[in-house]
C-alpha cells in the first residue's frame, strides 16, 4: 500500500516513508502505530513514531536514507544531514 510518500509493507514489517513530502504535525497511521514529521530545527528534522509493536522504518529525505528497527513507545527520531539518526524515547 503507498499513500503520499509512505509505502507499507504488512508481510515484512516494513514502512519506507518519503518523509519530505509530508506536511508537518500530519499523522499516518501504519499497522504498529503511527508515524508523524515535526519541526525542521537547527539539529535537523524530527519525525516521531508512536509504535504499538515493533516494525522497520525506512526514512527518506533529500540528502540521505534513514533505517531504524522501531520498538513499541514513543520516539523522536532526528534526521540530519550528517548521516546520522539521534534518537529520544520514552
Amino acid at each position: 500500500m503507498t499513500i503520499q510518500g509512505l509505502s507499507i509493507d504488512e508481510a515484512h514489517r516494513t514502512v519506507m516513508w518519503r518523509v519530505e513530502q509530508a506536511a508537518p504535525g500530519r499523522h499516518f497511521s501504519t499497522p504498529w502505530g503511527e508515524i508523524w514529521r515535526g519541526e525542521e530545527r537547527g539539529a535537523g528534522l524530527e519525525v516521531w513514531v508512536e509504535a504499538y509493536a515493533a516494525f522497520d522504518l525506512t526514512m527518506e529525505t533529500e540528502a540521505t536514507i534513514f533505517q531504524e528497527a522501531v520498538l513499541p513507545g514513543l520516539h523522536c527520531f532526528t534526521l540530519t544531514v550528517l548521516d546520522s539518526t539521534d534518537v529520544a524515547s520514552s
